[in-house]
């Protein structure tokens, strides 16, 4: 309320003391969520900043800091009732990116910028919500654009329990980016980094239970910029079986993350020679997996291959083709003695 207010100083026993004492009132200003980026200047020493929004229940939103000359700080989020809703994270003199729970009620939230010991500078604030979107297992190519400082992106898909999924990243322009796959709970269900002009795979992972999932993207710090990702819906790997001696079998591979077993019988101590031919793949490990347990494998990228070796168990061994990263394709793998 109004009226008149004391500072009382009170030194430990017979303590002197003398300071300057500076009293500020805290910085106040509005901004709006997907709006234009907030400067904020705080000039004198212990003084903050608070900066209201108005937000939704529901939404998900991300706040960008640059430009920053605050040697040290933090930053909390309040909401409608003055609770904490995020934070205290801490800032500095780095770009960063925060991300924020969703909103649990719609209201003005309040984003608290408080410098560490006397410090003071400026900073820019941005405030976005998610790109959002969808995608399809074993759809299209879906490329998303992440213009604003701190922002996200998240593409939902329906998933199925026990559903095998991969995924490709290409024409990566933004520095480097955390992709996930996150379960309907919203926990992370599998996770790779993407980086600035690479193509990036993900191995496949099964999904545990039937739901609404979400492929989320979150670059780092406050890069920006764009980035295709493909969702392949995995089928089961294909296995077939030889003799020694015998034709060979096909392994076709034509979706991304699928492995092929071929599986031969052998007498411990008989030596072997694992053949391939046709191989349109390109680069792949070949493992074979012995009855007893033993395995042994080759890296290989050409069109022809053999790998000797002689079995030290007696059984039914397991030859698996493993492509590389991304790549598709079909071999043909027999066995032969030797």
């Amino acid at each position: 309320m109004t009226g008149t207010y004391t500072i009382v100083l009170d030194p430990e026993y017979a303590n002197t003391l003398s300071f300057d004492l500076l009293l500020s009132e805290a910085i106040s200003a509005t901004m709006t969520v997907g709006g234009s980026s907030l400067p904020i200047t705080i000039p004198r020493a212990g003084q903050r900043a608070r900066v209201s929004f108005d937000g939704t229940a529901g939404q998900r939103l991300s706040i960008g800091l640059t430009s920053s000359t605050l040697s040290g700080g933090s930053l909390t989020v309040l909401k409608p009732d003055g609770s904490t809703l995020s934070g205290p994270s801490t800032i500095g003199t780095s770009p960063a990116g925060i991300d924020l729970p969703v909103l649990p009620t719609t209201g003005t939230y309040v984003i608290q910028i408080d410098p560490s010991s006397n410090y003071t500078g400026g900073l820019t604030l941005t405030l976005s919500e998610e790109v959002t979107g969808t995608i399809v297992p074993g759809g299209s190519a879906v490329t998303v654009s992440i213009s604003r400082a701190g922002q996200r992106a998240r593409l939902t898909f329906t998933g199925t329990s026990g559903q095998r999924l991969s995924l490709k990243t290409t024409g990566v322009t933004i520095g480097q980016a955390a992709v996930s796959i996150l379960r309907p709970d919203s926990s992370t269900q599998a996770a790779m980094t993407a980086y600035y002009d690479t193509v990036g795979f993900l191995e496949p992972t099964t999904l545990g239970s039937s739901g609404t999932y979400a492929l989320l993207i979150d670059p780092n710090a406050t890069n920006t910029g764009d980035i295709t990702v493909t969702l392949y819906d995995v089928p089961a790997n294909p296995t077939g079986s030889v003799t020694i001696n015998g034709p060979a079998f096909t392994v076709s591979l034509p979706v991304p993350g699928q492995n092929g077993d071929v599986s031969f019988s052998g007498t411990s101590g008989e030596g072997i020679t694992i053949r391939g031919a046709n191989n349109t793949i390109g680069c792949l490990s070949l493992t074979l997996f012995e009855a007893g347990g033993n395995s042994s494998g080759i890296y290989i990228c050409t069109t022809t291959f053999t790998m000797g070796w002689t079995l030290g168990s007696t059984g039914t061994h397991v030859i698996r083709a493993d492509p590389d990263t991304w790549h598709t394709g079909s071999v043909d793998v027999s066995v032969t003695d030797p």
